[in-house]
């Protein structure tokens, strides 16, 4: 069964380079992207519920962390695990990652890695 991943972010550069990277690793992957804050609510609220969400905290209109707190509020999807992804590695944002996220990756990242930490926020969730 395949696993979805919600990819957030607005560079389609690094989208379409994750999507590929993910896919290509992993076929039991299928990533889905957005490419703001308001598209990912927008997903989810069409019923596109992600086995995990990968979220950059750098996004035009609502940022990552305004995102990571709707879904939070939303019993429908709060429990979907949330990676943070950012370029961004001051102390307050990696605080405010791992306080409203399941993990805070750094860019740039080994997609190994990444895979390793969705499958265990997925693990996690499961268990």
């Amino acid at each position: 069964m395949k696993k979805t991943i919600l990819l957030v972010d607005d560079n389609p550069d690094i989208t379409l380079t994750i999507k590929g990277l993910l896919e290509g690793e992993r076929e039991d992957f299928k990533v889905v992207i957005a490419e703001s804050g308001e598209e990912c609510l927008e997903l989810l609220n069409k019923d596109i519920l992600p086995d995990a969400i990968l979220l950059d905290i750098m996004l035009p209109g609502i940022d990552g962390l305004e995102t990571s707190e709707c879904i939070r509020k939303n019993d429908k999807f709060s429990k979907i695990p949330i990676l943070f992804i950012t370029a961004r590695n001051d102390q307050f944002i990696m605080e405010q990652g791992r306080f409203l996220g399941d993990d805070f990756i750094e860019k740039p990242f080994e997609i190994d890695d990444v895979i390793i930490r969705i499958e265990r926020a997925i693990e996690k969730l499961a268990s």
